[in-house]
Formats: structure tokens, sequence, C-alpha cells
């Protein structure tokens, strides 16, 4: 399995998260910007636009829908906790 590297702006993030859905949504929002950016769709958010496409070039679709879902499904059994 390829191990991303992260840009500064996601470590940064990564490392003042204090709880675990904080963490959960860091990493939903950090596959979905590397997902739009593979299907080439311009994020008027995305200041690093160049690194979002190389950090994407290592995963296909599939990886990232799937990563996506289980994030997703992953905080929604968190709220009903």
């Amino acid at each position: 399995m390829n191990r991303p590297r992260f840009s500064a702006r996601w470590t940064r993030a990564f490392k003042t998260v204090s709880t675990w859905p904080s963490s959960e949504k860091i990493w939903q929002n950090y596959y979905h910007q590397l997902l739009l950016a593979k299907a080439g769709v311009t994020d008027a958010l995305d200041t690093d636009r160049a690194t979002s496409v190389k950090e994407a070039s290592a995963f296909d679709f599939s990886t990232l829908e799937r990563n996506i879902r289980l994030l997703s499904k992953a905080l929604d059994d968190m709220r009903r906790i």
C-alpha cells in the first residue's frame, strides 16, 4: 500500500488535532481534495494545486473513494455513540 507523503499544510493540520473525530474529518477532507485534484476539478480553496495533483497521482480513484466512504462511516458511527 502506498503511504502518502503529506504537504506541509496537511502535516500542520494533523499535528493540531486533539480528538479522534477531528482527525477523521481531516483525513476525509484530505482524500476528498485529492479526489477532486485527480478528477481535474479546480478548487478555489486549494492554494497549492500542484502539490494536490502530485499527491493524488499516488492513488487510484477507487482507493480514494473507498477511503472517503470508510471515514464517512466512521464519523457517522462516532456520532451515534
